[in-house]
């Protein structure tokens, strides 16, 4: 059975730098993955909250900057945990989905600092923290990106309201046309390209399942039939979500 056709991008927006494509198809991936974990995987953050929010909970009670946004993993246990209090509670939890990769151990403790200033985010499961950054060139100012339209308006005395309604439409429509094409000129001319249209939505569905989940292919395949595919499609896009996520340690299926 042939593969879904990639239809989609990984970037944040439409247009981004040559030199920076990598670096922000990275970090796209990573969150349209954790998205989609969400749907496939939900324990995976539900025993984050349930098995080492607690534990974080008690040992950054009235410690200020106990973590801090934008740190690495490495600082933080340098500066934190030297003790080693928390590592292996994160650790053991990380363990079990098969994910001791840095960046989700840095999301996880950016996604339990958010939890504990706001509990109505550790309710429901928030997961901003696990929203990777990437460092781009800001290309148009504010004022370039300012989109604005004006009309005097409908006079209902000498029109009526269908041809106000129609013509309104129409002015807007060319206007907005007009102020695409003058930011997609400007942005190219900044030497900006549009992403490339690549992956499938499943790829990372199968990645979750295959590593956070713990499932072989065949019990993907039984287990969720919507997910179109065969052991061999599964398994290629495994590595494809992978290879996108940079993705460093993937478990040994059976």
């Amino acid at each position: 059975m042939k593969q879904d056709r990639p239809n989609r991008n990984l970037s944040w927006g439409e247009y981004i730098l040559l030199g920076q494509t990598q670096n922000s198809e990275i970090a796209g991936s990573r969150w349209k993955f954790l998205q989609v974990v969400r749907g496939v995987v939900p324990r995976f953050f539900e025993q984050l909250r349930d098995r080492v929010y607690p534990t974080y909970a008690r040992l950054a009670e009235n410690r200020q900057g106990y973590w801090e946004t934008g740190w690495t993993f490495e600082t933080w246990q340098l500066q934190s945990d030297r003790d080693q209090q928390l590592t292996p509670c994160l650790i053991a939890w990380a363990k079990a989905f098969h994910v001791e990769e840095t960046w989700i151990l840095e999301g996880a403790l950016q996604t339990l600092w958010l939890w504990s200033r706001d509990p109505e985010l550790r309710a429901s499961l928030d997961i901003g923290g696990f929203r990777p950054y990437c460092c781009v060139d800001t290309l148009i100012s504010e004022e370039e990106m300012l989109f604005t339209f004006e009309s005097d308006g409908w006079d209902p005395q000498f029109q009526r309201w269908d041809i106000f309604r129609k013509s309104i439409k129409e002015e807007f429509q060319r206007q907005l046309d007009a102020y695409e094409q003058r930011l997609r000129s400007l942005l190219e001319s900044q030497g900006a390209v549009r992403a490339r249209q690549r992956y499938s939505p499943n790829h990372f569905a199968w990645f979750a399942l295959y590593q956070l989940g713990g499932l072989s292919t065949v019990r993907i395949l039984q287990q969720r039939p919507d997910l179109k595919g065969d052991a061999s499609t599964i398994l290629k896009g495994v590595k494809t979500a992978a290879c996108l996520m940079q993705w460093k340690h993937i478990r040994k299926g059976r």
